[in-house]
């Protein structure tokens, strides 16, 4: 059976306090502490005034125990009483003690002594502690080690386009060899602000900043050796339920020493396997197209992902929950309006056809200075590239830039770094119209900066023997 990760982390919390915790210890400690006062009392004057101790003792417990029980929140006893059933438990248990006490007391006499009450007695009291640790650590021991044998660590990243809201319904994977599946319904998901009429008024910076939504990233323990999994998705802007199934190839996630269990490396025992995948991006797109990326890289996309009907009342589910994630405060009247607008802009489908499409461009830039250090390139499909400034003035085949960070350090205290935050929609139509849609012809950035801290350039792109200047674009800086 597999462990949650509250689970996980209590049983690495008690291996890693070792077979006998420390709280056995003080337990054997506050023992020893009475039995001495007991057989003090037993030994110079007499058995029953240890009984009377032990019994002011079980009022004590019983008064205690029930104070912190109803101890209220800002430190204040709502209630003082004593609890009967800790009074008689613990009146057994220091009686029984007593017992244990009296023959060692005549043992160290030379008088008649029992010996199964003696042995007994040191057994019960001094043993079971012991032997009860021991038996906890090592269950935690046998069902770690059974869960890293038949499952492994996934971190899974779900991101989507900010005007496409989604709602993860349900993920399973599937071993289909072994039929070990785990599925996954309580899905965290962590939505962005989706007001409509904000979007339009927020600065380029702050929509190329919020343009992809990190919807939720989970660490999933998923069968060893899977090979199939099975994702289902709301699209509230599309108003269509995606769910399908799709393939899994275990061996390309490249299993990898991990950090077991959440970041804890001082493993204390062996046998249990240190393992995870690598980390996955996975991007939900409209029209039924997910992207799964692995280390920044593309590793399988799914196109067409099987549309599914569902009843009326489930779609008002997962619309409330989407509704109540962005924490819109209006109706879901208003709230569906501004999905329905949103689906009738033909944004998605703009997005949606650009998917993927690459041009042949070339980037120089002038104006900050002799740059040694590499360019940082985040591109329409949220992918990040490194280029030295040398290197960007030579043509590749590339996505569109969306964002480009410059660094340059001046000395060993001083340095700065220039953002330029490009409209993706506005640069795709300019360069689709330069180039007359032939992907093969070359298209070249100029940037000039004439005065960086007050973000001042000129942005021309030149393609086909023809030259326009950009607008499209705000820039960024730090530093002096």
């Amino acid at each position: 059976m597999r462990l949650s990760k509250s689970e996980i982390e209590y049983h690495f919390y008690i291996l890693d306090s070792g077979p006998v915790r420390l709280e056995v210890l003080w337990i054997l400690i506050a023992w020893g502490v009475i039995s001495y006062i007991q057989y003090l009392l037993v030994s110079v004057l007499h058995a029953i005034l240890a009984i009377v101790l032990s019994v002011g003792m079980a009022v004590l417990a019983s008064i205690l125990h029930q104070g912190l029980k109803n101890m209220g929140g800002n430190g204040v006893n709502h209630r003082a009483a004593y609890s009967l059933k800790v009074f008689v438990l613990s009146l057994i248990v220091l009686s029984a003690n007593v017992a244990g006490v009296y023959q060692l007391v005549l043992l160290l006499k030379n008088a008649p002594w029992n010996g199964y009450l003696l042995y007994g007695w040191l057994l019960l009291f001094a043993g079971s502690p012991v032997a009860y640790s021991v038996w906890r650590y090592t269950g935690c021991y046998r069902r770690l080690k059974r869960h890293s044998e038949r499952y492994i660590l996934l971190r899974l990243n779900i991101k989507h386009y900010h005007k496409l809201p989604v709602h993860i319904d349900k993920i399973e994977f599937v071993n289909t060899e072994t039929g070990a599946r785990e599925v996954y319904t309580d899905i965290q998901h962590n939505y962005s602000a989706y007001c409509w009429e904000q979007q339009q008024t927020d600065s380029l910076m702050t929509r190329v900043r919020n343009s992809i939504n990190d919807l939720s990233f989970e660490s999933l323990y998923i069968p060893v050796n899977a090979n199939k999994f099975y994702m289902s998705w709301y699209s509230f802007a599309e108003d269509k339920y995606y769910s399908d199934e799709f393939p899994f190839k275990y061996e390309r996630f490249e299993p990898k020493q991990s950090r077991f269990p959440y970041g804890r490396t001082d493993i204390p025992v062996r046998g249990i396997s240190t393992y995870e995948l690598n980390s996955i991006d996975l991007y939900i797109k409209s029209k039924g197209r997910a992207d799964l990326y692995v280390s920044g890289w593309l590793l399988f996309f799914f196109w067409d992902v099987a549309e599914v009907s569902i009843e009326a009342e489930k779609r008002q589910i997962l619309r409330q929950k989407i509704k109540n994630g962005c924490e819109y405060r209006g109706t879901m009247e208003e709230f569906q309006r501004i999905m329905e607008r949103i689906g009738s802009s033909g944004d998605l489908d703009k997005r949606y056809d650009q998917q993927g499409e690459m041009f042949l461009w070339s980037l120089a830039i002038e104006g900050l200075g002799e740059l040694k250090h590499q360019v940082t390139i985040e591109d329409t499909e949220h992918k990040q590239h490194y280029r030295s400034v040398a290197n960007l003035l030579n043509p590749e085949s590339m996505c569109l830039p969306e964002k480009l960070t410059f660094f340059k350090r001046e000395d060993d205290t001083l340095y700065f770094y220039y953002y330029i935050y490009i409209d993706r929609d506005a640069l795709y139509d300019c360069v689709k119209r330069l180039t007359g849609k032939h992907d093969d012809v070359s298209v070249h950035f100029h940037l000039h900066v004439h005065n960086r801290m007050r973000k001042q350039m000129i942005f021309q792109i030149q393609a086909g023997g023809n030259v326009v200047n950009f607008d499209a674009w705000q820039a960024d800086t730090t530093g002096a």
